[in-house]
């Protein structure tokens, strides 16, 4: 997922250079299946007996939604906001390196 991740950074990125936003909006929704997909083939609520595994799952999924939002921003920057207010972040400075900086929980790659 993470390289997923920073391959669909760049194609946004190149889509947006190239004044492709529908593109890089695909780019972004193909991103919400593939952590769907994840999240679904992972089931962390089937793993009762390491709870610790089933946190590292759900935690690497909120990160995946953080940077959904702030993919998002570009966008569809009121829905960004309101997934950030969730993270108790704000929609303002936001920049591709700012990405991780400030997130409220303690990322495990599961």
């Amino acid at each position: 997922m993470l390289k997923k991740l920073e391959d669909t950074k760049q194609s946004i990125s190149d889509n947006l250079v190239e004044f492709r936003f529908r593109d890089g909006l695909s780019d972004v929704l193909a991103f919400v299946q593939e952590l769907n997909k994840y999240f679904n083939d992972s089931a962390p609520w089937t793993l009762k007996e390491n709870p610790q595994k089933a946190k590292n799952i759900i935690d690497f999924c909120l990160m995946m939604i953080y940077q959904l939002s702030l993919l998002l921003n570009i966008f569809l920057p009121f829905t960004a906001e309101k997934l950030l207010s969730i993270f108790g972040q704000q929609n303002d400075d936001l920049t591709w390196d700012k990405q991780l900086a400030d997130f409220p929980v303690q990322i495990i790659n599961p």
